[in-house]
């Protein structure tokens, strides 16, 4: 028997829960501040976010492999959304991409908040528009992580009073997101 189970017996009386919170190192970005280009690529940034949408997989040219011109990987686009309704369009390559495309819709794309570390901002020749993509082999992702951001991100993103979902002394929460 593993010595970290908790096994409860018909006669457990749960009255409440607050599940494991896990500290972590990210410093999540304000996406009016990536917008408004206070962030360049040159560092990466770690954001916090309503996952919207993932696109389909693409298998495209890498432009970044330097042992021959032929190098193809996977690509996907999706879209993150913060508190204000801004959204940011994101692209992951290579095993990133399969990764996040798998678990999305693995998981039912309900309900999904991302955090993101060490990604970079570009600004997309195109449109000229701020957009995030993956630095290769060191950004992450986790969906629905359990760290007390997310809890906090998710209660104002469906204006709960309780980030928790767990009753509460009423206080409210406040989240500053200046960068």
């Amino acid at each position: 028997m593993n010595h970290h189970t908790i096994i409860f017996t018909g006669n457990t009386n749960l009255q409440r829960s607050w599940g494991v919170i896990t500290d972590h190192y990210m410093s999540f970005k304000n996406f009016r501040s990536i917008m408004n280009g206070v962030y360049t690529s040159n560092y990466p940034i770690d954001l916090l976010g309503y996952l919207d949408g993932v696109g389909e997989i693409e298998v495209v040219t890498d432009h970044t492999f330097t042992l021959g011109d032929n190098m193809q990987t996977s690509r996907v686009t999706f879209t993150i959304k913060d508190l204000e309704g801004r959204t940011l369009e994101c692209e992951a390559r290579g095993v990133l991409a399969i990764q996040l495309y798998n678990k999305w819709w693995r998981h039912g794309g309900t309900e999904t908040f991302i955090t993101m570390s060490d990604w970079m901002v570009y600004t997309d020749r195109g449109t000229n528009e701020m957009k995030i993509k993956d630095a290769g082999g060191i950004s992450r992702f986790e969906f629905n992580a359990l760290y007390q951001d997310v809890y906090e991100f998710r209660a104002a993103y469906f204006n709960e009073s309780d980030p928790t979902g767990i009753e509460s002394d009423g206080s409210s929460v406040e989240l500053d997101w200046s960068p």
